[in-house]
């Protein structure tokens, strides 16, 4: 079983090191991690370059241009070979064994979709997240919103021959993907209670910097995504501040992904 490994980068040369050795590191030989990367510009592309030098048979790096995370990781979704699908921020990095780890899940479980795992948070604040203990299900994907980070989720490749990442979803994919696949209510999750990857956060790295879009494009999901009007209205009602605040901006996201 091949796992293929997908990071999308932006002046990442801080973090991307880490992760790239990460992925190195795991004990189990058949993988591939691409990496999209076309208009950095501080050292991130020379990083790259390097480790593509040094691992040809493992690193591959698309430099097509994107036009944001969602558009970039479609982009490498059309070169993986890889029979299960997981995606990597250039600021987080692989917990030790994981892949073989996981590969053990997946080949005595073939009839689930979708993986999940643990991640620990570290940086700002310090925490351990116990996601694969919580059913992925919408109404849990609004309550807990979201379970689990993007980068615990890992996904047979068939599943991207029908879905896509949003690409008018800059900073909340994972959860709008996750939130269709669980509403179609064909595809089975499989929690898993292993460890998958530690997300970085030191209020200066990537992920950290768009926080208030985040949550806007959150709320806009879980409102797309909701099955009646009470719902959306409890949805509305428990993030009221937030939108009214930022209106116009929310309205426009709303607008967006709706479309």
């Amino acid at each position: 079983m091949k796992i293929s490994l997908i990071i999308t980068s932006f002046n990442a040369e801080k973090f991307l090191p880490k992760a790239i050795e990460s992925f190195l590191e795991q004990n189990y030989s058949d993988k591939e991690l691409l990496i999209v990367d076309d208009i950095s510009t501080d050292q991130t592309h020379t990083i790259i370059a390097d480790y593509q030098k040094k691992f040809p048979q493992l690193i591959f790096w698309i430099k097509e241009k994107d036009s944001g995370i969602s558009h970039a990781r479609n982009l490498a979704l059309r070169h993986v070979t890889g029979d299960v699908v997981g995606f990597l921020g250039a600021d987080d990095f692989l917990h030790k064994n994981f892949f073989e780890e996981m590969a053990y899940y997946a080949k005595k479980n073939p009839q689930f979709d979708v993986m999940y795992f643990n991640n620990y948070c570290i940086g700002l604040h310090n925490s351990f997240d116990a996601s694969a203990t919580i059913p992925v299900t919408v109404r849990n994907l609004i309550k807990h919103c979201p379970i689990g980070s993007g980068e615990s989720f890992y996904y047979r490749r068939k599943i991207f021959d029908e879905f896509k990442f949003n690409e008018k979803n800059r900073y909340s994919m994972d959860y709008e993907l996750n939130m269709s696949l669980a509403s179609q209510k064909k595809y089975l999750f499989y929690p898993v209670n292993i460890t998958a990857v530690f997300n970085v956060n030191t209020g200066e790295n990537i992920s950290a910097s768009n926080g208030l879009k985040q949550r806007l494009e959150t709320v806009a999901v879980q409102i797309k995504y909701s099955k009646n009007c009470c719902e959306k209205f409890r949805i509305l009602w428990r993030a009221k501040k937030l939108i009214i605040k930022n209106r116009h901006q929310f309205l426009q996201i709303s607008k967006n992904l709706s479309s």
